[in-house]
């Protein structure tokens, strides 16, 4: 078990079907690429709200692992950004909510100069901030104080919104990110 840890990591997925469409909000922890693959496999029954949101496929009330992930609005990016930890098919290319939002939990000095790690992975910070239109948050890189300035990935009006639901720790320490998921 211990060569195998990351890829045992439990992986949440919180669906809020009060909305329209219905959002997730993904936490794959250190899980690897094998995990991400079973996912596929799965279906499951949803608990139906009575709403317009419901989240279902609208033929027989399942849900399967590709809906959670075209889905997600937040994904908590697995294994501090390692390049194992986000499966691009049938993961990161499928999230294609307008809204996502990724979060980066790193310190990169820490992890390259003292473990030697490759965290986060280049390529993929770069398609992530592609993907949630420069909505990357990094816990190493919390700004001390007014706002983060918009990437071309985003309009305007997108920017503005992200701003709003965002706040940090302006304190010496910046130790914590908030963002809200409306």
């Amino acid at each position: 078990l211990n060569s195998m840890t990351n890829n045992t990591s439990l992986v949440l997925a919180f669906e809020l079907t009060e909305t329209n469409p219905p959002k997730v909000l993904l936490f794959t922890g250190d899980a690897q690429v094998g995990n991400w693959k079973s996912w596929q496999k799965l279906t499951w029954k949803s608990v139906e709200t009575g709403t317009a949101g419901a989240a279902t496929d609208g033929e027989n009330g399942n849900v399967t692992g590709a809906d959670l992930i075209a889905r997600t609005v937040f994904y908590k990016v697995g294994h501090h950004g390692s390049r194992n930890a986000t499966l691009r098919e049938k993961g990161l290319e499928m999230m294609t909510s307008t809204e996502l939002v990724a979060m980066i939990p790193v310190d990169e000095k820490w992890a390259k100069e003292v473990m030697e790690w490759d965290h986060p992975y280049e390529k993929l910070t770069a398609r992530l901030m592609e993907m949630a239109r420069g909505r990357v948050l990094r816990s190493d890189r919390i700004p001390e104080g007014g706002s983060i300035s918009k990437p071309m990935e985003a309009t305007d009006k997108e920017w503005e919104s992200f701003q709003k639901k965002l706040q940090w720790d302006v304190g010496p320490e910046r130790l914590w990110i908030q963002y809200t998921v409306t």
